[in-house]
């Protein structure tokens, strides 16, 4: 058994809510107040997306009453409006589909099968009410899909190849290229300048090497104190 669709009899709009939207006028503050509440505020709307959703609501409400329809008819009508806007929303609906499922809801509430459907309009209503948002709400979808699409910014910033592919070194041209001969000598000068300087460092650090080792042992017997007094 398949689980069945709601069906909205006073879901959003109670018969005191509407009692309150007439008695203070449609387009009033306190009117404005119960609708928005009646719409359901996620917190997440900008102000542009709110004014949007309580004119729709309001236009729902104004039509309906254009149409003589009663109270619980009207809170179905605000219902069905809501229902099938926030599935447009939320899920980004093609406008076939968005169409598909008005319709769906819409036939819940205009043939009546207990528990399944109810029979709330007439085929006249039905057919009134979707002339009127074929006219209204499918033909400015886009709009609303626009208006209530978040924003995403996206910063793009461009570099030259050259500034982010290490590039190979540059070689010297084998003109400036030594010979075989002249690298032979090149390299012999270098190894008599390393033997040169291994032979003056074992000279300079042959005294070094004695004098910290009596500094040592001076300073085992305590008469490093004497040493540095004698510094001039």
């Amino acid at each position: 058994m398949g689980v069945r669709a709601p069906l909205f009899v006073w879901t959003d709009l109670s018969e005191k809510d509407l009692q309150s939207v007439w008695k203070a006028g449609l387009e009033t503050p306190d009117a404005a107040a119960v609708l928005q509440k009646a719409g359901g505020d996620t917190g997440n709307e900008t102000d542009l997306q709110k004014a949007i959703e309580m004119d729709l609501y309001k236009q729902t409400l104004r039509h309906g009453q254009d149409l003589s329809f009663t109270d619980k008819q009207l809170s179905a009508l605000f219902s069905i409006v809501k229902a099938v806007h926030s599935e447009a929303i939320h899920k980004r609906l093609t406008i076939d589909r968005s169409f598909d499922c008005f319709k769906q809801v819409l036939l819940r509430h205009s043939v009546h099968r207990p528990p399944y459907s109810l029979g709330l309009f007439t085929l006249p209503q039905a057919q009134a009410i979707t002339q009127w948002l074929l006219g209204s709400y499918f033909m400015h979808y886009k709009l609303y899909q626009y208006a209530f699409t978040n924003r995403v910014s996206c910063t793009v910033t461009s570099y030259n190849p050259g500034d982010v592919v290490e590039l190979a070194p540059q070689l010297p041209s084998l003109q400036e290229a030594a010979t075989e001969e002249q690298h032979q000598l090149s390299v012999a000068e270098q190894q008599k300048q390393v033997c040169y300087a291994l032979k003056a460092d074992s000279v300079c650090c042959t005294p070094a090497i004695s004098y910290l080792s009596h500094i040592t042992l001076l300073t085992g017997q305590g008469q490093l104190s004497s040493m540095i007094s004698t510094i001039p």
